[in-house]
């Protein structure tokens, strides 16, 4: 997997904080809303591996955090 860019990665943190549904500014999505936001680019299989890599704690939400943890 690629290296990604300070671009992409700004990019991939303002689709988590447009799909936070919850407002609340915890940088944080539902495994709900990271599909919601994902679909359009992966498929389902896609997006349950990620979920499954990235999700550490199991909480059903994705945290930036643990996004960007899930790419080092």
């Amino acid at each position: 997997m690629s290296q990604l860019t300070a671009e992409q990665l700004e990019l991939i943190k303002q689709e988590l904080e447009a799909y936070d549904s919850e407002g609340d500014g915890d940088g944080t999505v539902t495994f709900e809303e990271f599909t919601a936001a994902f679909a359009q680019y992966v498929d389902d299989d896609e997006l349950q591996r990620i979920k499954d890599r990235v999700d550490k704690n199991n909480d059903g939400k994705i945290s930036y955090q643990e996004y960007l943890d899930s790419k080092s």
